[in-house]
């Protein structure tokens, strides 16, 4: 038998593969609560399976910090790339004899053995690059390894990267509440399209708009810096300035044109779609409309810009997110319309023009007549809060 052959029994190989296997699994863009849930219940089905995970992660990390030569796409294709030999000798000998599965299962195959045979397991809790993401109307709890706690709203895109003494989280689309573990020697940074936040131990809500990003901190202090890569930012010096906002306020970070517009409020509430609804107060109703999207099935655009800057007031409950466009006319200057592509058009208000739903309406009251009313579930009530 050969000192490698005796490292493993057939078991621990078929543990070994099996991280292996959800560790790629993990990495790819399309991983969803389903996968969470199963991979946690393999963790937990055996305490071999999260030490097997564990070595994984550490193998990775140590690949990531390599610095080698990584094979070409083609090379990769022909699935036939050596562990033995450099990348530099492989390509001049064209020959190998380790079978790979996969280009990111043979990455991680690869660098496991080399661990292994130098003696290089550690019980370091090194966690790599994750990602999480909801579909429409879908919502998603999470615990991330540093045992902070992420609630994620509808169609949001979270990557996550904790790394030595920095935890590192990236939000470019959607909305997601944080509940971040107290570490000040690892600070909690969450990058978004307009700049960065930076907390300790806090808890604050961050949602994505098309030109906007809005940050409520509903517990301690977070540190915003605006991207130093903006024209506005890289022109204007002070505005590279870290700004710290406290429990109870609001900063609305919104891009217009080359401008960057700050906007602070003393209103709390914006976590209120964990509840099942949204609230505002005085927001634009394009940023109402981006968040809407979120959870309608039919999507809501406006064909005249103007109408973007209209004032919202009120509440959307997420149930009713379908039909709440509808109501909107009797609200706003506008009409809605539903275009033959399937989306609900908003446009400037005419004397011509004629409200959907229009033809279902009596021209005589009645009984059988619903009325306006009917199609307004969502303006009732006015919001505690704005979002926009």
């Amino acid at each position: 038998m050969s000192a490698m052959k005796a490292f493993f029994t057939r078991p621990q190989i078929d543990v070994d593969a099996r991280a292996r296997e959800w560790f790629v699994s993990l990495l790819q863009e399309d991983v969803g609560r389903e996968d969470l849930l199963a991979w946690g219940e393999w963790l937990e089905a055996d305490e071999s399976h999260r030490a097997a995970y564990e070595r994984v992660e550490a193998a990775w990390a140590l690949m990531q910090s390599a610095e080698v030569e990584a094979p070409t796409a083609e090379e990769l294709a022909l699935d036939r790339y050596s562990v033995s030999l450099s990348v530099g000798r492989w390509r001049k000998a064209q020959r190998g004899a380790l079978r790979l599965i996969s280009p990111v299962a043979a990455a991680l195959g690869a660098v496991l053995l080399l661990a292994v045979a130098g003696g290089l397991w550690s019980d370091a809790r090194i966690h790599p690059s994750q990602q999480f993401k909801t579909q429409r109307a879908e919502h998603m709890e999470a615990q991330l390894a540093d045992g902070s706690h992420v609630r994620l709203g509808a169609m949001t895109t979270l990557k996550v990267a904790f790394e030595g003494h920095r935890r590192t989280v990236g939000l470019n689309a959607g909305e997601a509440l944080f509940q971040v573990a107290h570490d000040r020697q690892r600070p909690f940074v969450v990058h978004t399209p307009l700049g960065e936040f930076t907390a300790v131990g806090t808890a604050f809500d961050v949602n994505i708009e098309s030109r906007a990003v809005t940050l409520t901190v509903t517990e301690g202090i977070v540190s915003v810096a605006p991207d130093p890569n903006l024209d506005a930012v890289r022109e204007d010096p002070a505005a590279r300035s870290a700004i710290q906002i406290h429990a109870g306020q609001r900063l609305r970070m919104e891009r217009d044109g080359a401008r960057l517009i700050l906007a602070m409020s003393d209103d709390p509430g914006g976590a209120a779609w964990t509840s099942g609804r949204l609230e505002y107060r005085n927001a634009s109703l394009r940023s109402v409309i981006d968040d809407v999207n979120r959870y309608a099935t039919t999507p809501i655009v406006m064909a005249d810009a103007d109408l973007a800057n209209l004032q919202y007031t009120g509440t959307v409950q997420l149930q009713a997110a379908d039909t709440w466009v509808l109501g909107l006319p009797v609200a706003f200057p506008l009409t809605v319309e539903l275009s033959n592509d399937g989306q609900f058009v908003l446009r400037r208000k005419t004397p011509a023009s004629v409200p959907i739903m229009r033809s279902s309406w009596s021209a005589t009251p009645g009984p059988q007549a619903p009325g306006p009313q009917a199609w307004l579930p969502a303006i009732q009530g006015r919001g505690r809060s704005s979002r926009g």
